[in-house]
């Protein structure tokens, strides 16, 4: 018995044990609750598996199963969740409540996109990135626009994306009907130099998705194409209203001191990516009183291949009471990405065509009416390898080829009575061709230009006396050429009336080669425990070289001889850590850039003298020809070379990011446009064709307007100070806020001296030419832009303020009140005569500015713009947009210094957007997990 009942008293001290072990984990079981959620695609609401589910703040992660299924078992409380998926950016849900013995179900929803950002809000396809950093990442000076940012703006092209850039001023509303163009840390206001302002816009280098848009090559010039509302982009920037901005993923300006990879610049840098990988099918329609537009695209990932997809068509119609006064832009885009070896190997070809229809057609049926059409088509094909040689090595790959199909034309009619012309197209006395009354005359541009550009990089990672280096080897080759009819008319019906104009051969223009190679290092580590870059590069630049010099290496001939010139272009950029809140930046660096094709090949000019002939029977006209081929003085000229320096001070003070950013850029050797004299007799034929019978009579002909031509003699100097405020966004109000103000001064010039028009001057009793030396002009401003972002979720809401004020603005065009005169030109004996300031005096030759010319004309400092952007979601996949730019309507109206009013606002200016994912039409809506 006894034995018996010590069984059983065991047995129950057993089972009391064991209660003792097993309740506590069993009560806490019973406190637990589970969250279940599940992953999904938000345009296809198919299931995501293998993403990576992580509760923030902890090391409990999981992955979904093939059915986007997950669950986690937790004590009660509030928990925050990120999800990391391959082609789906980073998603955070907040807050999620976990109760104790409750099951909590969540529906998680993935964009897709890069999985290295953060998304922040997602409407109708725009996906609003979480901005992580106040302090610049980059060294050089750099401004970041995200695709969210383009759409939300209701941009047409990248010129109006570029708007926002500080420190430029909004002065046109967003649309196509204008050439759009853009001056980085400059300014090309009135009382500019016209060449230097140019240079800049030629300076300023494009590239979209690791694709040159070079200018080049551009060859629309002359007679037929610079006039009228179709005008010429040649020996300038390119024309961004050809590039859309629907299907544009980001924006990145340099404005700085940039890497030694990219050459060919001096203003400024504009990096462009497209979209492209997993994206939804998504429409778009605009509408604005300048432009129609409307854009397809959409991505998928097959296989382990990308397959990506643009198509736009934007419409302006400029003046609505004219027909025939519109501008047309047809654009697609098709990409393919491969990546094999274990992703070591990434292959991506690219496809890209535009055309333009740019028409100013009045009733084309109508011989009186004015004619201009501009009908260009661009085709590119673009590729790009990247190869992980090792986790330290890396070979880069660029490779592309851009073709545009030149096709231009241009009517009108001249009045004229008889006309003596000829159709010589050497020099040379022939008799000429009588043509009566008015006529129309026409005239085509018509041909093929190539561009073919390829890079090749090496980039290595090195670990060496206790600091990290990347290197950077690499190598570039561009050419640029025209093939074709080039200009065409009939020279009998010359443009404008005029004499002289002949039509000239694509194929007579040589083309352009440059060849260039450059290296870099990119030095981090640590000083005073705090982090430091340095990056030193060296850019050799090669324009069209012909010529190894050898001995180079210890002379100063250079080891290449190039025609249009050899640059060696260093660039020196750093960034220190002063504390976790504190950097600086600093960068210096000369850079080049080639001359145009334009300027280069020039072309032959073509002087027409109608000639005296008393021969008998009949006196028939004579004209004689000159043929002056300026491709002698201009084949070898020189490219330009810039000098750009900056330092920037960076301060984070809790949620607030400063930048305070001074910069200086010097350009010397511009090209523009000089002119030659030289001096023509007119004959009298007694005996034609007897050449021996022409006598020159007493009139002197010198033809200052067919001798220009281009020299490296000009100059620019732009500096000036910027200051950046950013905010995180403020979480109880939504909202974020950015400032910006941009103070700068820009000075242009020219070295040596000009020859003026001519005069009949009366203390020689004969007409001369006076010598000027150039004068100088500046102009100078300061824009601030104000704006605040908000956010409201529940609505499915995002609004834009904007305000831009320019504090001032003035610019002067002549800095001395008088001009001597320190040559003319004698036609009579052909030579030049060296005049002193005296001797100017004496012959009445110094020019005296009045008040006017030497005054700064100032605009007042009251002008402000007030623009508001909304975004507002619609329904699952769909949005709505609506901008108003000028939303007071005011004009900012001011009195110059004439006393005429002006204007500085564009008139108020509205537009709308609606855009819908169409994947959604066809894929079902999953419910059944519920969600929060």
């Amino acid at each position: 018995m006894a034995t018996r009942s010590m069984s059983r008293t065991g047995g129950f001290l057993i089972l009391f044990l064991i209660a003792l072990i097993v309740a506590p984990q069993g009560a806490g079981a019973a406190r637990r609750g589970r969250l279940v959620g599940r992953v999904m695609d938000v345009n296809t609401s198919q299931p995501l598996g293998k993403a990576l589910i992580t509760i923030q703040g902890t090391t409990i992660s999981t992955l979904t199963d093939a059915n986007g299924r997950f669950f986690f078992d937790l004590d009660p409380g509030k928990y925050s969740i990120t999800i990391h998926m391959d082609e789906y950016f980073a998603t955070c849900y907040q807050d999620i409540e976990v109760e104790g013995g409750q099951v909590t179900t969540y529906k998680c929803e993935m964009v897709p996109g890069d999985p290295r950002q953060n998304i922040f809000f997602s409407m109708g396809g725009i996906n609003v990135i979480e901005k992580r950093e106040l302090l610049p990442e980059n060294i050089e000076t750099t401004h970041q626009i995200s695709s969210a940012e383009i759409e939300h703006q209701l941009s047409t092209n990248l010129g109006d994306i570029l708007d926002i850039i500080p420190g430029v001023e909004r002065t046109k509303n967003p649309g196509l009907s204008e050439k759009s163009q853009v001056i980085l840390r400059g300014s090309s206001g009135t009382g500019g130099d016209a060449s230097a302002n140019q240079a800049a816009l030629f300076g300023t280098k494009i590239i979209i998705d690791d694709i040159t848009l070079s200018n080049n090559a551009n060859l629309q010039t002359g007679p037929g194409t610079a006039s009228g509302t179709v005008s010429s982009t040649a020996g300038s920037a390119v024309d961004l209203r050809t590039i859309p901005a629907d299907n544009i993923e980001s924006v990145e300006v340099i404005t700085g001191v940039p890497s030694v990879e990219y050459g060919d610049l001096t203003t400024g840098l504009v990096k462009v990516k497209t979209k492209m990988g997993r994206q939804p099918h998504r429409l778009k329609i605009k509408s604005n009183p300048d432009t129609k537009e409307g854009n397809l695209s959409g991505g998928l990932v097959w296989r382990g291949t990308g397959i990506s997809y643009n198509a736009n068509y934007a419409y302006s119609e400029r003046n609505i009471r004219r027909e025939g006064d519109e501008y047309a832009r047809y654009n697609g885009q098709f990409t393919i990405r491969n990546k094999f070896m274990d992703d070591r190997l990434s292959l991506l070809n690219k496809f890209y065509y535009t055309g333009v229809d740019d028409e100013e057609d009045y009733k084309s049926d109508d011989p009186l009416s004015v004619v201009r059409k501009n009908n260009d088509k661009t085709y590119i094909y673009g590729q790009t390898i990247d190869f992980a040689v090792s986790d330290d090595m890396r070979l880069e790959w660029r490779a592309n080829i851009k073709y545009t199909k030149r096709d231009s034309y241009q009517q009108s009619l001249t009045g004229a009575d008889t006309r003596v012309l000829t159709d010589a197209m050497e020099s040379g006395t022939n008799e000429a061709i009588l043509q009566v009354g008015s006529y129309l005359y026409r005239i085509w541009t018509r041909g093929e230009e190539w561009n073919v550009n390829t890079k090749l990089n090496v980039r290595y990672d090195l670990g060496l006396l206790g600091l990290d280096h990347g290197l950077l080897f690499g190598g570039e080759y561009t050419f640029d050429d025209n093939r074709g009819e080039g200009k065409i008319f009939n020279p009998l019906e010359p443009p404008y009336g005029n004499l002289g104009y002949r039509p000239r051969s694509f194929d007579d223009v040589p083309a352009l080669h440059t060849a260039n190679l450059y290296f870099e290092d990119e030095i981090t580590g640590f000083w005073r425990m705090q982090p430091y870059s340095i990056n030193l590069g060296l850019r050799y630049e090669m324009y069209t070289p012909y010529k190894l010099h050898l001995d180079g290496l210890f002379n100063d001939k250079g080891i290449v001889e190039s025609r249009n010139g050899t640059y060696l272009n260093p660039r020196i950029r750093a960034k220190y850590s002063l504390g976790d809140n504190t950097q600086i930046r600093l960068g210096w660096g000369k850079s080049s850039k080639m001359p145009s094709m334009t300027m280069i090949s020039q072309g032959p000019e073509y002087i027409d003298i109608i000639e005296e002939n008393v021969s008998p029977p009949d006196s028939t006209p004579l004209i004689s020809t000159y043929v002056l081929n300026w491709d002698d003085l201009t084949r070898e000229l020189k490219g330009y070379q810039s000098t750009k320096s900056e330092a920037s001070l960076d301060q984070k003070i809790g949620s607030v990011g400063l930048t305070f950013t001074g910069f200086y850029d010097r350009s010397d050797d511009i090209l523009r446009s000089v002119t030659t004299p030289l001096t023509l007799y007119r004959y009298r034929y007694e005996n034609w064709p007897d050449p021996d019978s022409a006598v020159p009579i007493d009139t002197l002909y010198t033809t200052p307007d067919k001798l220009d031509y281009y020299a490296n003699v000009g100059w620019r100097r732009s500096y000036g100070i910027e200051f950046l405020l950013t905010t995180r966004r403020i979480e109880r109000i939504s909202t974020a806020f950015r400032m910006s103000a941009t103070y700068s001064k820009t000075r242009t010039g020219a070295d040596g001296v000009y020859m003026s028009s001519p005069r009949t001057n009366t203390a020689l009793g004969q007409v001369i030419y006076p010598f000027y030396r150039y004068t100088e002009s500046w102009h100078r401003r300061m824009v601030v832009n104000y704006s605040a972002d908000w956010f409201v979720k529940r609505l499915g809401m995002w609004v834009t303020f904007f305000v831009q004020q320019t504090l001032f603005s003035a610019y002067q065009s002549y800095d001395d009140p008088y001009a001597y005169s320190v040559a003319y030109f004698d036609p009579v004996t052909g030579r030049n005569v060296t005049l002193s300031p005296e001797d100017s005096d004496a012959l009445n030759l110094t020019r005296e500015y009045d008040a006017y010319d030497l005054a700064v004309k100032k605009q007042p400092n009251d002008r402000f713009l007030f623009n508001i952007n909304v975004t507002k979601s619609i329904g699952r996949g769909s949005e709505l947009s609506l901008f108003v730019t000028n939303v007071l309507d005011d004009p900012a109206y001011y009195r110059d210094d004439l006393g005429y009013w002006r204007t500085r606002n564009p008139d108020i200016f509205y537009g709308v957007e609606f855009s819908m994912i169409l994947d959604n039409l066809w894929s079902r809506i999953d419910t059944k997990d519920g969600g929060s």
